[in-house]
């Protein structure tokens, strides 16, 4: 240690001592006062405890999926798909119809695969 008031070990420990000796004590109204507030926010955080409102089911179900905004995207895929099943092909596009119509009257075997990927547009490399 540097400074004006060098003190060793032992007197300091000497000290902690003495410290210790003179611990204060709280006087039995300090522990009266202390005792009556602890029970009474004791009393005002089972009361508050007790009180538990109960969510619906709809209102469970709402925040296992995300809310409201999911909801909504499940609701639009599901009238999607419900239309694209529904409905007939050649309703949605001509082109895609008289496709779809093609594949069905054709076998995989009878389908030549070199006008639909040109051998040129392919990156194979041997090695």
């Amino acid at each position: 240690m540097t400074g004006k008031h060098d003190i060793t070990d032992d007197a300091l420990n000497a000290l902690f001592e003495e410290a210790r000796a003179d611990a204060p004590v709280p006087s039995p109204e300090l522990l009266a006062l202390v005792t009556q507030d602890a029970a009474r926010v004791q009393a005002e955080r089972d009361q508050r405890n007790r009180v538990i409102p109960q969510r619906s089911l709809i209102s469970r179900l709402l925040d296992a999926i995300g809310g409201w905004s999911s909801l909504g995207g499940l609701v639009a895929a599901a009238a999607t798909g419900v239309w694209i099943g529904f409905s007939n092909p050649t309703l949605i596009s001509p082109s895609l119809g008289s496709e779809i119509e093609t594949l069905e009257s054709t076998s995989v075997d009878d389908t030549d695969f070199g006008s639909v990927f040109p051998a040129d547009t392919l990156f194979f490399e041997e090695g």
